[in-house]
């Protein structure tokens, strides 16, 4: 019997790998070092990033662009980084947010988590465990051996 179209497949299974520069990442940092550290940082491992260095400015951001992740610092000019989060999550609930800030106290964490942050990294920056948080929202696996770059799917038919 032969497969007539497409109704003749039993099954179309398709896996795609995703790459880093496939995320769109938004730092929103006021102090040119650490906004210069997170974006080599991220660079280094492929990911596109784009800087704000106001809540301001992030807020105009988002609106035309479409990000995967947004590193939130927490003492900005004007509107300071969890007022610009509880903006942003009033209208995008569904892109993380990352409190990274200064600010490590016993509590802090829980405070920014409940101020409606998805995580927390506070500074300095250990690196590792850095890369740990944006993996975890961005399911990049740096451990993943990567495709070649021509082979971004591949596509079994049976």
């Amino acid at each position: 019997m032969k497969p007539e179209g497409i109704e003749g497949l039993k099954t179309l299974s398709l896996s795609l790998q995703i790459t880093a520069d496939m995320i769109k990442v938004l730092e929103v940092e006021d102090n040119p070092l650490n906004m210069e550290l997170v974006i080599e940082l991220l660079t280094m491992h492929g990911f596109t990033v784009h800087s704000a260095i106001d809540g301001e400015e992030a807020i105009k951001k988002i609106e035309k662009e479409v990000y995967d992740l947004i590193l939130m610092d927490i003492e900005l000019p004007g509107i300071d980084g969890v007022e610009v989060t509880k903006i942003i999550k009033a209208k995008y609930k569904n892109i993380p947010v990352i409190a990274l800030t200064s600010y490590a106290m016993k509590g802090d964490k829980e405070r920014f988590i409940n101020a409606g942050f998805d995580d927390y990294v506070s500074k300095p920056l250990v690196v590792s465990d850095f890369l740990k948080k944006i993996e975890k929202y961005t399911k990049v696996n740096w451990k993943n051996v990567q495709l070649p770059e021509n082979e971004f799917m591949t596509v079994t038919v049976s």
